[in-house]
């Protein structure tokens, strides 16, 4: 817990981190009379995480006795709404971390080089074997078919925040079950 020393008369503060020779149950032995002692008390208010940005703005000293010595302090917070284009980078990023984690970049490769070998023996006149066609169709084209939804949701999101102020889900589509 931190502490602050604060002159009753200049209202000049210092904040300190430990209280003065460790037992806080006891009175600091020559503390000058204009001096008063507050334990910060931080009581962080309810917030949306998604919609709103909470800062800290001081110190709210009250006259609340933490005990017979010393007064209590609380953070003093501000709560302020996240602007528009910041919410959109937000659901950019929270869909591109859900890809990310449920598509990652290594399978996609894999997967778009065998798509590529695929189309190429389509297009020299060859017939992929049964194993390549299978492949391609639950694998390939399930998740690029899921990751497709995905981003479509995204532009639905943005575009229903944008244009009738519809607070967007952060929430999507799970990946689907390929063998």
């Amino acid at each position: 817990m931190s502490y602050i020393v604060r002159d009753k008369q200049t209202l000049e503060f210092n904040v300190i981190k430990n209280y003065p020779r460790g037992d806080e149950s006891k009175p600091i032995d020559g503390l000058e009379e204009n001096l008063e002692i507050f334990k910060i008390i931080d009581v962080a208010p309810l917030f949306d995480i998604n919609k709103q940005r909470l800062s800290i703005d001081g110190y709210l000293f009250t006259n609340e006795a933490y005990n017979e010595h010393i007064k209590i302090a609380k953070l003093n917070y501000i709560i302020s709404d996240i602007p528009p284009d910041e919410i959109i980078k937000k659901l950019n990023n929270s869909l591109g971390n859900h890809l990310d984690s449920n598509y990652p970049f290594w399978e996609q490769n894999k997967h778009s080089g065998k798509g590529l070998r695929y189309i190429s023996t389509l297009m020299q006149g060859g017939t992929p074997t049964q194993e390549e066609s299978s492949y391609i169709n639950s694998k390939v084209i399930v998740l690029a078919d899921w990751a497709r939804r995905c981003r479509d949701e995204r532009d639905k999101r943005e575009k229903n925040y944008l244009e009738n102020n519809i607070f967007p889900s952060f929430e999507w589509e799970m990946r689907p079950e390929t063998n």
